[in-house]
């Protein structure tokens, strides 16, 4: 993989084709149907990630953000200097598809001056009434969650239960990394 990555940092190129047998080469898999899936596809890698972090011993594990607001409505919150602005929209969430934009400053949760208490005013529901301050302008959103979850993250840990053969591949694929 050096001699790769040498040729890249001089210019060199490589076909999908040259890609593929390097690929080969290295892991003795064939890596055909992973490219069309999912380099020039759009299938979730996750699934394939996770089986990859397993044959060496390691778990691929989700967490939820810290605002449980965050993760079932689609917006991210900055709290600032005693006001509450919207600093982050998933695409395709109920926070983006309620009109809520990126800047606006929620005023008021479920009727409630918002202040410092966003948690414990939208913990566990599943609708929110907002009152923002969008554009100069005061406006009322009513969020409705969905089945769909937003801003989660990943990390990984060791499993304490992996065999030996995962050990391995675990100690050949940590030796080759320090190498590189």
């Amino acid at each position: 993989m050096k001699g790769v990555y040498g040729d890249a940092r001089s210019g060199e190129s490589y076909s999908e084709e040259r890609i593929l047998d390097i690929l080969q080469d290295i892991s003795g898999i064939d890596f055909t149907d992973f490219y069309a899936n999912y380099v020039e596809g759009t299938h979730d890698f996750e699934p394939e990630l996770i089986r990859c972090f397993a044959r060496i011993g390691l778990n691929l594990n989700m967490h939820l953000p810290f605002s449980e607001a965050e993760h079932r409505f689609g917006f991210r919150i900055l709290e600032s200097g005693g006001q509450t602005t919207i600093a982050m929209l998933a695409p395709g969430s109920p926070a983006e598809a309620s009109g809520l934009l990126v800047g606006d400053q929620i005023i008021a949760c479920n009727d409630r001056k918002l202040g410092n208490n966003w948690t414990l005013l939208t913990d566990k529901q599943t609708e929110i009434p907002l009152h923002v301050f969008s554009k100069e302008r005061l406006k009322r959103f009513a969020l409705k969650s969905t089945d769909e979850k937003y801003f989660s993250g990943r990390n990984i840990t060791i499993d304490n239960s992996a065999n030996n053969e995962q050990k391995q591949a675990f100690r050949n694929w940590s030796k080759n990394e320090s190498q590189n």
